[in-house]
């Protein structure tokens, strides 16, 4: 689901088209990150090419 609108209930992975993150609600930035993107699940997310909020690369 794109566009950043408020999701079904069942839409509660976040991702960010920037970073190409996605916040699940354990995220400790999941209440600021505006989400470009909602999924319905992490394989989802990740499907699309994000990638998990703590396997970001340094």
């Amino acid at each position: 689901m794109e566009g950043g609108a408020a999701p079904p209930p069942e839409h509660t992975v976040k991702g960010n088209a920037d970073s190409m993150l996605y916040h699940t609600t354990d995220s400790p930035h999941y209440g600021r990150t505006t989400a470009e993107v909602w999924f319905t699940s992490t394989d989802d997310a990740e499907a699309a090419g994000f990638t998990h909020w703590r396997r970001r690369p340094r």
